[in-house]
């Protein structure tokens, strides 16, 4: 029988910008916490919402043994739309996910 993951903690996979490849940073803008893209001419701002929601779709995947080297979804939150990429999901290790907004014109 397969294990399953049921809790993880928050830093169980890693969440990077997924232009410039670097991990975000936790930050505050405007009294509210952000993870952003340390990157200074990057706007990439995303809420702990977000990384949060992140956290259980990667999980999920994992669980479902879904979890692929590229594979993409889109997550909503208060107006914003983000996609969300596999970067990496090496066994043993975190799980990276690139991220970026997705800007509607």
């Amino acid at each position: 029988m397969k294990e399953t993951i049921s809790f993880a903690p928050w830093d169980f996979i890693e969440v990077k910008c997924y232009e410039h490849k670097c991990p975000l940073e936790l930050r505050e803008v405007n009294g509210r916490p952000f993870y952003c893209c340390p990157e200074e001419d990057c706007g990439l701002q995303v809420p702990p919402e977000i990384y949060g929601k992140l956290l259980d779709e990667t999980i999920l995947r994992m669980n479902r043994n879904a979890l692929v080297v590229g594979g993409v979804w889109h997550k909503r939150f208060a107006g914003s739309s983000f996609t969300c990429t596999v970067l990496s999901a090496p066994d043993g290790k975190k799980p990276e996910i690139g991220i970026r907004k997705v800007i509607i014109r």
